[in-house]
């Protein structure tokens, strides 16, 4: 919960994305097999970002029915922080 309330009184919509991640970071980690992979992922054209991509080894428990990279973008709104999540590769 620290995450959330550090989320809401952040100064900035910057700072506001970077605690949803470090939240979406915490929830997905405790999944069984799903793992942090990398932060703030640039493609090799930098034309392109990803928040958060995480490793899933589709674990019986976990997330079996999902890809094994899975890619987080955070889009923060005027009212709320919204995670959108893409699942892809």
């Amino acid at each position: 919960m620290e995450l959330l309330t550090q989320g809401d009184v952040a100064a900035n919509a910057y700072q506001k994305g970077r605690k949803l991640e470090e939240l979406i970071a915490y929830l997905f980690n405790k999944i069984p097999g799903v793992k942090l992979y990398k932060s703030n992922v640039v493609n090799s054209a930098n034309s392109e970002e990803v928040d958060v991509a995480f490793f899933n080894n589709k674990q019986k428990r976990g997330l079996p029915f999902l890809e094994y990279l899975l890619l987080v973008d955070v889009k923060i709104g005027p009212r709320l922080l919204v995670p959108r999540m893409c699942v892809s590769l």
